[in-house]
């Protein structure tokens, strides 16, 4: 089926549920008989950026389909765009088949790249065009993580646009991911109400690309103007004759190598008798390319995305042939405790051999069955408990959790003739983001705008976004079809989890600032490097003698991460949610921190708690399985 039909197809599937009439007030009929002619006509005299949703449509967009430009295409932003529905109003129709699928998205983003824009009066491109424009040992078949993006989203932060990463974020959970195609991304919220947290994932495109340094500020989300090279999109690849003139491109699929080897390091680190174990085996080190099922790729059109696997619950007591793996806790000492947590000391301030917090609040009893220390003494023997836990000389019960990171490639079925150079793409797969809506870049803008500075909010830490980092990238990852690292020393230079565009046009469109309702599953709403983070770590290998980014100095398991940074009003993937109203120090920084306060009902309604004894609420837990403080006495 040519690109051209499948887009007929989408308009007259979409059409009766109100974007027929919505295009009509563009002057666009996607009705037509002669869909071809519709979509290249000039309707710039007739498309109403005044239309809810289409304020950041760029301003010198004039059609329906720009050829080779989907940021001007007036029906992909109408399909794409979170921010337009069908509804009267272009408030939200429930109906679900009302909107485009991920796979129809992908249709039309192809039709846009393909060579079937002969009546459009654009010169078709061939091979010819990127011989003439571009130099071809700049160029490369890439794989990044995209978006199509609010204009406020984007990298220009005026007009809606894809941004482009070679980075992308997936989070673990414990049920299948839910996508909802009024968002055009997926959530992060079960659906019918049930007690689990979907999967996240993150989607992947391939593309020819242009290796250069960042010329305008557009071209890199907050460009730093730091003389690297980045790797920019210029043209989508997908199989089949339709993508450039007289060129076939092979049929291709993704796939992919993962990487989970928190234990190994924890182990190595702080010299742990193996005990008989394995530590170059599962689950102390799993891999893909070992069998280990940390994710799978799901194909959609010619993109994929991927998929952390799930479990019912997000961690587990690890074991290796059976065998429940523990460790003989040491005494406190030499800096080897925070709080509760065992803590293996970093490395040349603050480069992480492993993970850096490790629970160690679960005996492994003589007869092989786990208790929670914290149940072996009641509440009056806290001390007790603490005691136990600064003492050691139990054997502590270890946890895996899905955590890994990894690479994506694309494996053709045949010779590539554009070029043989491939470069993968990064994949984080890390934990749940409880704040969805609210990315690390937001908190960035939001400090800027009030003229504040990070300690005046953040106890410990500060919003550091992921896409600013120009670490190296794990070079433990290997490709998924030979030994080789996916990831080359230079790769600090190349600036892998940087957020670029395809391309920059002038445009006269305003800020439009609007609540946004889509999920980023880029690294702008990762967190970086960050002690104690939560996305990703700074690693230090002894071996290499050299620091890289990894999921391995993540916490083990990662919530134990998690709470401590609750409890500190720290950061990690957007915000933390607020548990300083439990734990208030006013000596932090002089001031009593908090960063993005929670309500009671967020928190959880203590069963003393005054509106629960007056029967005005029910007793209940908060988003981390407790409950909330209160007040006792008058005050």
């Amino acid at each position: 089926m040519s690109s051209l039909t499948q887009l007929s197809d989408i308009c007259q599937r979409l059409a009766p549920f109100g974007w027929a009439a919505l295009l009509k007030r563009h002057g666009l009929n996607i009705e037509a008989p002669n869909l071809e002619a519709e979509i290249y006509k000039d309707i710039s005299a007739t498309i109403d950026r005044n239309i809810l949703g289409f304020e950041d449509f760029i301003s010198s967009g004039r059609r329906a389909v720009e050829p080779y430009i989907p940021c001007k295409s007036l029906l992909f932003h109408a399909f794409s765009s979170p921010n337009v529905h069908p509804g009267p109003g272009n408030s939200i129709v429930d109906n679900q088949d009302a909107y485009p699928t991920l796979t129809e998205l992908d249709a039309l983003e192809n039709f846009i790249f393909s060579s079937h824009h002969g009546a459009s009066g654009v010169a078709v491109r061939d091979k010819t065009f990127f011989e003439e424009n571009f130099q071809s040992d700049n160029l490369s078949i890439t794989v990044f993580a995209y978006q199509y993006r609010a204009g406020i989203r984007s990298v220009n932060e005026r007009y809606a646009d894809f941004v482009y990463s070679r980075t992308g974020v997936s989070r673990v959970g414990t049920a299948g991911p839910v996508y909802v195609p009024a968002r055009r991304s997926f959530w992060t919220i079960p659906e019918n109400g049930e007690d689990t947290i979907p999967v996240l994932p993150a989607r992947y495109g391939l593309f020819l690309a242009e290796k250069r340094l960042a010329t305008r500020r557009e071209d890199v989300l907050r460009n730093p103007s730091d003389n690297r090279d980045y790797n920019f999109p210029i043209h989508k690849i997908f199989s089949g004759d339709d993508c450039i003139r007289n060129l076939n491109i092979p049929d291709f699929e993704f796939a992919e190598n993962h990487l989970s080897e928190k234990l190994k390091r924890a182990f190595e680190a702080i010299n742990v008798p193996q005990n008989g174990f394995d530590i170059n085996h599962a689950p102390f080190l799993t891999s893909s390319k070992s069998g280990g099922k940390l994710v799978s790729l799901e194909p959609v059109g010619s993109s994929a995305i991927l998929v952390p696997e799930h479990e019912e619950t997000l961690v587990s007591i690890a074991e290796q042939d059976g065998r429940k793996i523990s460790f003989r806790v040491p005494a406190r000492g030499n800096n080897n405790r925070f709080s509760t947590s065992f803590q293996i000391p970093t490395f040349g301030g603050g480069l992480r051999l492993g993970p850096e917090y490790m629970n160690i609040r679960f005996q492994l009893m003589a007869d092989d069955t786990v208790e929670n220390v914290s149940d072996q003494f009641p509440a009056a023997r806290h001390n007790d408990f603490l005691t136990k836990v600064r003492t050691g000389g139990y054997d502590a019960a270890l946890f895996t959790d899905k955590t890994c990171d990894g690479c994506i490639v694309p494996q053709f079925a045949g010779p590539n003739p554009l070029t043989d150079k491939i470069l993968p793409a990064y994949s984080l797969v890390t934990a749940p983001d409880f704040f969805p809506l609210c990315d690390q870049l937001e908190i960035v803008n939001w400090l800027a705008e009030n003229r504040l500075t990070a300690n005046e909010h953040f106890a410990f830490g500060a919003p550091r976004p992921l896409f600013n980092d120009r670490s190296r990238i794990n070079p433990f990852i290997e490709l998924p079809d030979s030994g080789n690292a996916a990831f080359s020393e230079n790769t600090q230079t190349e600036t892998v989890v940087a957020i670029v565009s395809m391309s920059v046009f002038s445009n006269s469109n305003s800020i439009v600032t609007k609540d946004h309702n889509q999920v980023s599953f880029l690294t702008d709403a990762a967190s970086g490097v960050f002690a104690p983070g939560w996305d990703v770590s700074l690693v230090f290998d002894r071996g290499l003698n050299k620091s890289f980014l990894s999921s391995s100095g993540l916490g083990s398991p990662f919530p134990e991460d998690a709470k401590l940074c609750a409890a500190l009003n720290s950061f990690w993937p957007a915000v933390a949610p607020d548990a300083s109203q439990t734990f208030i120090d006013d000596k932090v920084n002089g001031v009593i921190p908090t960063a993005f306060p929670m309500m009671n009902s967020e928190l959880g309604y203590h069963q003393n708690h005054p509106l629960v004894t007056t029967g005005i609420k029910s007793a209940s837990t908060g988003w981390d399985g407790e409950q909330g403080p209160f007040f006792e006495g008058d005050f």
